[in-house]
């Protein structure tokens, strides 16, 4: 796998995978993005590739959503977000932001990642919920991973 840069980069354009000439694959990211949303990038397009996502013509489209959700988990690991577990899920985007502020920063600052990817990761982990009354499971409780590719 080979990382290169597409100094012309579209509009919203953020990187993509494509087979290589000189490596399997080459994966092109948008040298504009902040330094965080490069890292989320590559971890998304490297998510593809271990996931073999690339070896379909027509991809399903959850495609994007596991690799969404192995990028998050490959920087922000439960173990290391578990320390931060909230007692109760967040139930509005203030509750999210005020355990940001709080917390959040040490986070970010060690994974290196932007404050979307955290919140995604969160809503994905089911710290996130938009009911109060919605159940979720507590990452200590459920240790595993998610996602047998990583196991």
């Amino acid at each position: 796998m080979r990382v290169r840069w597409l100094p012309n980069a579209p509009a919203g354009f953020h990187g993509a995978t494509m087979p290589g000439k000189k490596t399997a694959y080459d994966v092109w990211v948008n040298p504009h993005d902040p330094s965080p949303v490069q890292r989320f990038t590559l971890a998304h397009e490297f998510a593809h590739v271990l996931s073999h996502h690339l070896d379909y013509a027509t991809p399903p489209w959850w495609f994007e959503t596991e690799a969404n959700a192995i990028a998050a988990e490959l920087l922000l690991p439960w173990h290391e977000l578990a320390v931060f577990q909230p007692a109760e899920p967040f139930t509005s985007p203030a509750a999210v932001e005020t355990w940001m502020a709080a917390t959040g920063g040490t986070i970010l600052k060690r994974a290196g990642v932007s404050s979307s990817a955290l919140a995604y990761h969160l809503h994905d982990l089911g710290w996130f919920t938009t009911t109060a009354s919605t159940p979720t499971t507590k990452i200590s409780e459920s240790p595993q991973l998610r996602f047998p590719i990583l196991q």
